[in-house]
């Protein structure tokens, strides 16, 4: 997630509580439950930034398993190709 978004995410949902607040002092239950909705945007906003925080991390993390493989495998074959493993 980024600072920016995690920023923006915390002051929607400050400015959710802030209207839910005012709405119930006031009387206006359709202030408060906008309040309520903008909460609940502020936290999936903030969980669909978290998952694809994840993604990215797992993303990175299987290439560079492949590559550590894939090096692995070709050290496998240069040492075949040398007749290093007694065969040849």
């Amino acid at each position: 997630m980024s600072f920016g978004g995690d920023i923006s995410n915390k002051a929607k949902d400050f400015g959710g509580q802030a209207k839910e607040k005012f709405g119930e002092a006031t009387g206006n239950e359709e202030v408060e439950r906008e309040g309520q909705a903008q909460q609940g945007e502020a936290a999936a906003d903030s969980l669909k930034d978290k998952v694809g925080d994840t993604f990215d991390k797992v993303r990175d993390g299987a290439e560079g398993a492949g590559e550590k493989v894939s090096g692995f495998v070709k050290g496998i074959f240069d040492k075949d190709d040398k007749g290093e493993n007694g065969e040849k």
